[in-house]
């Protein structure tokens, strides 16, 4: 099983084997037979393909091949050279059309990986007060006082059990559900439409408009994707000077 995680010390990861690293998250791999056995949930990973796992070393390919050293941990993971000795020489491999989707999958799941964080880190900072049991139980809590609002002899687990540790009246318990519902921050709607958007492949490409409340989306048709993302256009600098901004077709990149 491969998963994909944010960089953690060593003492953290425990038997699972670090497969590759790119832009400060690792692929890790664990072996089937040892999946229920190895700690792995507190890394939050997301599990990844196996071809996609391996484009890890594809992903500065962008001039459609790499340079591999024998005796490497990516020619050992390759297996472009049939001799494992190191030598100085390298060897191009050139990526074919499945390693090119691969690579994209697995570059798409790192971005996926920073948004989420973005908006974990926003989610957080609008509930410091709140402890986590609270947090998770939050809409539990509110069906349990619209429950007993509605029948005070109602049966509400929840609402008794955080009654009870805090030494206080069911009805008490209630009261402070109720105020803080009225006073409790909550994400803007432009917190949640942006996650959306931001979670789009498109990076919210010919969305116009999108309202939160009856949920009307509107498409503009003059606004359309890149031919290629805007994180490529700019790790793209680096190599060549880009022509052209085309929306459709071919993106001429010239070595500089």
């Amino acid at each position: 099983m491969y998963i994909l995680f944010k960089m953690r010390p060593e003492n953290e990861l425990g038997a699972i084997q670090i497969y590759g690293r790119w832009l400060g998250y690792c692929v890790g791999y664990i072996p089937e037979t040892h999946k229920d056995i190895i700690p792995y949930l507190h890394l939050q990973p997301t599990i990844l393909q196996e071809a996609t796992a391996k484009a890890w070393l594809l992903t500065q390919g962008w001039k459609g091949h790499v340079s591999i050293r024998p005796g490497t941990l990516e020619d050992e993971q390759i297996q472009l050279h049939e001799s494992t000795e190191a030598t100085v020489e390298k060897e191009k491999y050139t990526l074919t059309a499945d390693d090119n989707t691969n690579t994209m999958a697995f570059m798409k799941a790192v971005m996926r990986k920073i948004t989420d964080e973005v908006y974990d880190h926003r989610l957080q900072a609008l509930n410091m007060n709140v402890s986590e049991l609270e947090f998770k139980s939050w809409n539990k809590q509110r069906t349990e006082l619209a429950e007993y609002r509605a029948d005070n002899t109602a049966t509400v687990p929840l609402l008794t059990a955080l009654a009870t540790s805090r030494g206080i009246t069911l009805g008490a318990m209630a009261t402070l559900v109720k105020n803080a519902i009225a006073t409790r921050p909550k994400v803007t709607d432009s917190d949640f439409i942006d996650n959306i958007i931001v979670q789009n492949d498109s990076d919210g490409k010919g969305v116009k408009s999108l309202s939160a409340g009856s949920i009307r989306l509107e498409f503009d048709k003059t606004d359309t994707a890149d031919v290629l993302p805007e994180i490529v256009y700019e790790m793209l600098r680096g190599w060549g000077t880009i022509h052209t901004r085309s929306k459709f077709g071919a993106v001429a990149v010239v070595r500089t």
